[in-house]
């Protein structure tokens, strides 16, 4: 299906949930670019702050707004995916903005390539909060997957992806029993199936900062624990592409290994300990030096451990630690 401009139709799905204060300018910021080939669709995961209600009063049939009760990030994107028909469908936050003119190019890039099925772009992240910001992902090559996406560096952003409808129908959509990293499993599957280009375009603005959202929830440890299921679950798929089993054993050991220092930090040295040595036997030969000092630390006395810090500073070895024994 195409508009009358030739361009290939677009839908973009909007997950809110609490984010009165900024869920309109993201509607706004598709609808500044919005023609008759462009519909925006917001999913109002229940929110308790009115803001699917602020949206109805501000933007009325401009906008599809579709009510459910709180049931995650994950339902709320596939129910906003349902409830379109476009041959392209972007995922923006309520908290993000996209940046102006960047669906007319997005679906210029279709036009021209029948066979793409996944459009990369690049998105500005920007700390409410301190006023920070930097540009990911930095650059998106033939060894993106196995150098940055498995390792959890570089990454892309929901918003800056822009999908084929048939291709991510048929790879499948968010999981909702991974509450805050379906994304990241959704682009483990993606990657290596489907056929993707990347363009050094910012396409969009995310917020990030202490107030609420849908992809926040419950406590780092439980985070973590979703990540390492999203890597178990894509095993498979990453040994296919990239002809071995070792990208995904230097992913896992990586995420071991800061699973480790939380531990550390908590002063959970068993369990610090257990992560450590998984991170070891994961990444074999190419075991980062952190690891090593995590597990000196997991395992060795007090005293002992400290004693050995000392003696590493007076000779000028230096090197990020994880947590004292000691103290804070």
């Amino acid at each position: 299906m195409t508009s009358d401009s030739g361009l290939p139709l677009l839908s973009v799905v909007i997950p809110c949930y609490n984010v009165r204060q900024f869920v309109c300018g993201a509607v706004q910021s598709v609808l500044d670019q919005a023609d008759a080939g462009v519909e925006c669709v917001v999913v109002d995961d229940g929110s308790t702050d009115g803001s699917g209600d602020l949206v109805e009063a501000q933007f009325g049939s401009r906008v599809t707004l579709i009510r459910q009760k709180n049931q995650g990030v994950a339902v709320a994107r596939t129910r906003g995916f349902e409830a379109t028909a476009s041959e392209l469908v972007v995922w923006l936050d309520s908290d993000d903005m996209l940046t102006e003119g960047t669906l007319a190019s997005r679906r210029a890039a279709f036009r021209d390539d029948p066979l793409l099925q996944l459009l990369v772009g690049q998105v500005r992240i920007v700390d409410v909060d301190t006023g920070d910001e930097y540009i990911s992902p930095k650059r998106c090559d033939a060894d993106y997957l196995a150098r940055d996406l498995v390792m959890r560096t570089n990454l892309p952003h929901s918003n800056i992806l822009t999908w084929r409808r048939d291709a991510v129908a048929a790879l499948g959509l968010y999981d909702p029993s991974l509450h805050i990293v379906d994304d990241y499993d959704l682009w483990l599957r993606a990657w290596p199936k489907l056929r993707w280009r990347f363009v050094q375009q910012i396409q969009s603005m995310q917020r990030n900062g202490s107030f609420p959202s849908l992809t926040k929830s419950r406590s780092k440890f439980f985070h973590y624990e979703q990540i390492g299921l999203a890597l178990e679950r894509n095993r498979q798929n990453l040994r296919e592409a990239t002809g071995s089993d070792r990208a995904w054993q230097l992913g896992y050991a990586h995420y071991a290994a800061d699973l480790a220092l939380m531990h550390l930090r908590e002063r959970e040295f068993p369990q610090a300990r257990q992560w450590a040595m998984r991170a070891v036997r994961e990444a074999g030969t190419s075991v980062e030096p952190r690891v090593l000092r995590y597990l000196a630390e997991a395992c060795l006395p007090p005293a002992l451990y400290e004693f050995g810090r000392s003696a590493m500073g007076r000779l000028g070895v230096r090197g990020q630690a994880g947590i004292s024994k000691g103290g804070a």
